[in-house]
């Protein structure tokens, strides 16, 4: 939960311009795909083209966390790991 509530800080601080998911996210889009995780946003109230930024906590074999950074924008991603 310490991961879920930082990133609703981050959230909440970018005055709409940075979605967060939850660290449910990667799994259930690695399980079912985007099928699985489509409606996710909309449940949010995020509009995904209007974001300069979406951040997902990625677990790693279940005990170490890194980062996945997707600039909306340029269409890119950066991956973050302290390892």
């Amino acid at each position: 939960e310490v991961i879920n509530s930082y990133l609703r800080l981050v959230q909440e601080r970018s005055g709409g311009s940075c979605w967060c998911p939850s660290s449910f996210f990667w799994p259930k889009l690695q399980e079912g795909g985007h099928e699985g995780v489509r409606r996710w946003a909309k449940r949010a109230g995020v509009v995904v083209a209007r974001l300069s930024t979406l951040l997902v906590p990625l677990n790693v074999n279940g005990c170490h966390w890194s980062l996945a950074a997707v600039d909306v924008k340029r269409q890119g991603w950066l991956y973050f790991d302290s390892l």
